[in-house]
């Protein structure tokens, strides 16, 4: 059970190799030496990994909040972090304003004095964190090993379905619709399934205002509600990407 701590540049961040660079040797002057696979073994309190912008943790100390506060400070970037929504954090003495093309956000963040007030901030997100994963693992949202518990991006060989009687399509057609017009992302093909494992799955492809980035929408019912999950059909591994949804 991994804690996510991401860094979010800033207009006053320096650029992304940089910006790596010097949480890499802000991390290593707070914590020690980074190794393989960005694990670090601090000389006291428990070990951590950095992963590219993020320090995963399974519990906090006061040597990986020093080694947050100094990453975050000098890249002058803002923090956030896994779980339940919270305010952006930014560093006493760090400056700039988040930048993001896709969505306009107002974001206003928490100025965080020093690593010891980080520490304070951060603890009662991770115990919150803790027991959201308990509770998603028992209603069956996620599985022992935290991944979600959801059909998959393709359709494969499960039955196409014109009408759905259910409602859970027509539910999903208008929750996901809601939600990217607010991103201003174009629905391009929808395709409507049923299985015994799933019952009814309504999956899209959407255009983001990025020429030729499509993301798929997959939705399904879950209760007396939905679940909506969303990914970009391209992902780094080429072998989890997914292709286009079919025309209709």
């Amino acid at each position: 059970m991994t804690f996510a701590v991401t860094f979010l540049p800033t207009d006053a961040s320096p650029p992304p190799a940089v910006f790596d660079s010097e949480i890499r040797s802000a991390i290593e002057a707070a914590s020690g030496t980074i190794g393989a696979a960005g694990a670090v073994h601090p000389a006291q309190g428990p070990a951590f990994v950095l992963d590219g912008d993020q320090i995963r943790l399974d519990r906090l100390s006061p040597s990986i909040c020093r080694a947050a506060f100094e990453a975050a400070r000098r890249t002058n970037s803002l923090v956030i972090t896994d779980g339940r929504v919270a305010p952006y954090l930014m560093m006493k003495g760090s400056t700039g304003k988040l930048v993001d093309d896709e969505v306009k956000l107002a974001v206003t963040p928490n100025v965080v004095l020093d690593a010891a007030a980080l520490c304070a901030d951060l603890r009662p997100r991770l115990r919150h964190w803790i027991s959201d994963i308990a509770r998603d693992q028992r209603d069956g949202i996620l599985d022992a090993q935290e991944q979600p518990i959801e059909p998959p991006p393709g359709p494969g060989s499960e039955t196409r379905i014109k009408g759905d009687p259910s409602g859970v399509a027509a539910r999903c057609e208008q929750a996901i619709g809601k939600e990217l017009a607010q991103l201003r992302w174009r629905l391009q093909r929808t395709v409507v399934t049923t299985s015994a494992r799933w019952g009814v799955v309504w999956r899209a492809d959407a255009a983001t205002t990025e020429p030729g980035v499509l993301f798929r929408e997959t939705c399904w019912g879950r209760g007396a509600g939905i679940s909506i999950s969303t990914r970009p059909l391209e992902m780094f591994d080429p072998k989890a990407s997914v292709s286009p949804l079919p025309a209709q």
